[in-house]
């Protein structure tokens, strides 16, 4: 069995201090870091689906992208609206490194909003040409996936 892997927060939270978190916050979906010397950064929680050869059941990466701050506080605003899926899709990046494959941080993607029940859905641009990325786009078999998950295991 294939479980999801999931980064319970972006990569830039992960790399402050007790002290530079203080001055930040970060729940399980939204994530904000505003340190005095840097521009302030704004983070969403999102699924990456991926399509896995003979399963039935889609497998997903639980990823966080960076986001404008504009868009941030639109979210925040709307959390709940139920037509937050008609908003189009945003260009965005991964805020997470996934363990295994060329580094993904930083990589170009889309944030879809789908309602207010569901978390966000990464979506992969037909340009964007990392290896992972794409096989997230395009299908993997089930060996790939699983190889990928075992990063992610705890037991």
């Amino acid at each position: 069995m294939i479980f999801d892997p999931v980064h319970k927060r972006p990569d830039a939270w992960l790399a402050l201090t007790e002290a530079e978190r203080a001055r930040g916050k970060a729940s399980d979906d939204l994530c904000a870091i505003a340190l005095d010397d840097q521009r302030a950064r704004f983070f969403v929680r999102c699924v990456l689906p991926v399509a896995v050869d003979g399963q039935t059941h889609a497998f997903a990466f639980g990823l966080w992208v960076e986001v404008p701050e504009a868009y941030f506080v639109w979210y925040v605003h709307h959390f709940k609206d139920p037509a937050q899926g008609s908003r189009r899709p945003i260009a965005c990046a991964l805020a997470n490194d996934v363990p295994g494959v060329p580094s993904t941080l930083g990589a170009p993607v889309l944030l879809l909003l789908v309602d207010e029940r569901t978390r966000p859905q990464i979506r992969v641009p037909d340009e964007v040409t990392h290896p992972f990325l794409r096989a997230c786009r395009d299908g993997m078999s089930a060996c790939r996936a699983s190889a990928l998950n075992r990063p992610y295991r705890t037991w």
